[in-house]
């Protein structure tokens, strides 16, 4: 891919976008990392699995929580103080993992790593939608999405091919935490204070109902396929499947991260959406028929195509309908809704134990499909955040471009 195609009409600042990408990849890296080991990390504190699987939840639940109320409160302080205050939280919470024990502590660390995270999501979030115009948001969103998986992929290496153990892992989470306050060295996070749009305006506002209610859906299809995955990680023949495919699946999301920042900057928002659920819809597919390692494989592989779709629009698309002043509300809802729905269907399910009887994978694959058919039509009713004047724009720049280098190469040969 041309470097051109990417940084093409990209009028962010240099340093603004480097401070971007490094505190958004950053605290997403984080919580891919620390999430992927969560079960492994809290068995230290406690052999009970009832209490890890608490733990489990209450993480969840208060990163939803406080995703919410740290969105009111970004909208009253100075952005730059809160982030660095939010930054050295999410340092100082996750260095506590080294030093503490035991189940009440795996409860109350749960709490204060999902505030730590969840706090300050909506706000560095914003903080990308404010940093870029409509036209190159969601490449930026590309070029974030891609340096989070490529510090994630980092990570996962070094915990399981070095051999590092979980205190090496949450030292590498700790670091990628520090990482990430280099951001407030790079630009000043300045954020206009304008007065928000209440909560009903904005759960009214139907574009972003729209694509609110299309989120949701292929979540919850998501949130259905980790209840089977949940009684296949059981089978040992599974296990190197699962874990080869996972890899590849972030080599997936990181790979069609550009794809999808440069397409979505080119044809709009609604298309690559649909593409994702396609891809989804076949990679759902492979559940139905994993009866063996290389289909769960090939589902981990497609499914990771897609969310590189899914992930990078949805980075863009709340920047793209929010009102001056509520983008934190926007996002907050963005983040909430799919960390509640995977709180739902893992973390409850695991914790009351309600996956035990068997599934058929045939029949579930089928309830996944109408789900992921179902997601399409919200979009289908929703408008496109990315105004046809700009893509007509792209569209003219391009061909003028094309005729330029005709006329130029006919010129040459005379």
């Amino acid at each position: 891919m041309k470097l051109k195609l990417i940084t093409d009409d990209v009028t962010i600042p240099h340093r603004k976008l480097l401070s971007v990408t490094v505190l958004v990849s950053s605290t997403l890296a984080w919580f891919f990392v620390f999430y992927y080991y969560f079960n492994d990390i809290f068995v230290t504190f406690t052999n009970d699995l009832f209490w890890v699987s608490l733990s489990n939840v209450l993480f969840l639940v208060f990163i939803a929580v406080s995703a919410i109320v740290g969105s009111m409160i970004a909208e009253k302080v100075d952005r730059r103080k809160f982030l660095v205050t939010w930054t050295l939280l999410g340092i100082l919470t996750t260095t506590l993992l080294l030093f503490f024990h035991g189940a009440a502590f795996s409860v109350i660390s749960s709490i204060l790593l999902g505030i730590s995270f969840g706090l300050g999501l909506p706000s560095s979030w914003s903080y990308l939608a404010d940093s870029t115009t409509v036209e190159e948001r969601a490449r930026v969103s590309g070029i974030v999405i891609l340096t989070t998986f490529i510090l994630v992929i980092m990570a996962v290496i070094a915990g399981s091919a070095l051999g590092i153990g979980l205190a090496g892992i949450i030292i590498v989470c700790i670091t990628i935490k520090i990482a990430g306050s280099l951001s407030f060295f790079l630009d000043s996070c300045h954020r206009e204070k304008t007065e928000a749009k209440p909560w009903r305006e904005i759960l009214g506002y139907r574009d972003f109902t729209f694509y609110l209610l299309a989120y949701i859906l292929f979540n919850a299809a998501n949130g259905l396929v980790t209840v089977v995955w949940n009684q296949i990680q059981l089978t040992p023949d599974y296990s190197w499947a699962f874990e080869a495919g996972t890899a590849l699946h972030y080599v997936g999301v990181g790979a069609f991260a550009l794809i999808a920042g440069l397409t979505a900057d080119r044809i709009g928002r609604k298309k690559p959406i649909i593409v994702a659920l396609v891809l989804l819809g076949v990679g759902y597919a492979f559940v139905g028929l994993a009866t063996s390692p290389p289909t769960l494989f090939i589902h981990m592989l497609i499914s990771g195509f897609a969310w590189g779709f899914l992930m990078v629009v949805y980075l863009a698309v709340p920047g793209d309908l929010s009102f001056a002043g509520s983008r934190e509300r926007f996002y907050a809802l963005g983040a909430v809704i799919p960390i509640i729905i995977y709180a739902g269907f893992t973390g409850v399910a695991s914790l009351l134990s309600v996956i035990n009887p068997p599934i058929s994978l045939p029949y579930f694959s089928s309830i996944l499909s109408i789900v992921l058919f179902v997601s399409v039509l919200p979009v289908l009713y929703a408008s496109e955040t990315l105004p046809d004047a700009k893509v007509r724009a792209r569209k003219f720049k391009e061909y003028a471009e094309k005729i330029g280098k005709i006329v130029k190469e006919s010129q040459s040969h005379e």
